[in-house]
């Protein structure tokens, strides 16, 4: 990404320079002034580079804090949230006054949203579903870190240990998906090539009903049905949904039996934090769960037997 933190890509006068060369040779497609970005986030990040490809009239202005910003604040009117920076825009807010729009680089907009932001006209934009094929991805290898208990091959080869033991399949396993947005779907594809069933909870039902990928559709009063039919689920819904999960995840109580086949480090994990319930899961096949479920790249719970449920949690 090129320029410095709070001073901009350039000067404010040298983008004016050029953008008076293009309007005098294109004076239709230049009507207004070069335009101002200001990004919030890390100039440094590797994401941001390709902001090298806009219009080399481009005014960006990058920083972290609202210290890093000074003068050309006040034309900006763009914003590109690059990251969880509301009490920043929220400070630098009554200086937009230009501003015609606000983008966040991320699919969930709960972390940025201020009262001022939400009472004015400026159009609010997110990213959804740029994250779904990777975020699809990560779900296939939760499930495959429990079916194929790699925690426990891990934990075996820094003792240089060869000690056999059994390993489960994805195929015919049931894969329950809260939410059935971008990245459910994908996921759903991905766990259909490993011939797992589908079974979606969504909002709207009727929009999965025709849909291959799904083996069962659920309504959203259904959640404890979907929990009980599953043995993985994908927690892909929005932050209050996400919070529905965790309440009926909490319900369903301690485990009231583990088996000896989990290893040590497991273990440990199991002792920090709530498990997912049901009549008995080996601790090897359980994570410990910690954090609001959508912060973080993911975490998993895997299959309880039971009434319980195995939960893959990212945001």
């Amino acid at each position: 990404m090129r320029g410095a933190t709070g001073c901009g890509w350039g000067t404010a006068a040298a983008a004016e320079v050029q953008h008076r060369r293009y309007a005098e040779k294109f004076p239709d497609q230049f009507p207004m002034r070069a335009p101002t970005l200001l990004v919030l986030g890390n100039p440094a990040a590797r994401h941001l580079a390709l902001l090298d490809h806009l219009p080399t009239e481009t005014h960006i202005l990058a920083g972290e804090t609202e210290q890093a910003f000074s003068a050309g604040v006040d034309e900006a009117q763009v914003v590109l949230m690059a990251g969880s920076y509301r009490e920043v825009l929220q400070a630098l807010w009554p200086r937009l006054k230009r501003v015609e729009w606000v983008h966040s680089m991320w699919a969930g907009l709960e972390g940025m949203l201020f009262p001022e932001l939400v009472e004015s006209a400026v159009p609010l934009t997110n990213s959804r579903g740029v994250f779904a094929r990777s975020l699809g991805e990560f779900a296939i290898a939760g499930m495959l870190h429990f079916a194929k208990r790699i925690g426990r091959m891990k934990s075996q080869q820094s003792r240089a240990l060869w000690e056999p033991f059994e390993v489960e399949e994805l195929h015919g396993r049931v894969l329950g998906i809260v939410g059935y947005g971008s990245i459910g779907r994908v996921a759903a594809e991905r766990a259909k090539a490993f011939g797992m069933r589908i079974h979606v909870l969504r909002r709207h039902a009727d929009r999965a009903a025709e849909d291959a990928l799904v083996d069962r559709v659920y309504g959203v009063a259904e959640l404890r049905e979907l929990m009980a039919a599953s043995d993985y689920v994908l927690a892909a819904a929005p932050h209050g949904a996400g919070a529905a999960l965790a309440v009926v995840i909490g319900d369903a109580g301690p485990d009231r039996g583990t088996s000896d086949r989990g290893d040590e480090a497991q273990r440990g994990a199991d002792q920090s934090g709530a498990r997912a319930g049901g009549r008995g899961a080996s601790a090897g096949e359980r994570i410990a769960r910690g954090g609001n479920s959508w912060r973080g790249a993911g975490r998993v719970r895997p299959r309880a037997a039971g009434a319980g449920a195995s939960v893959l949690e990212h945001g």
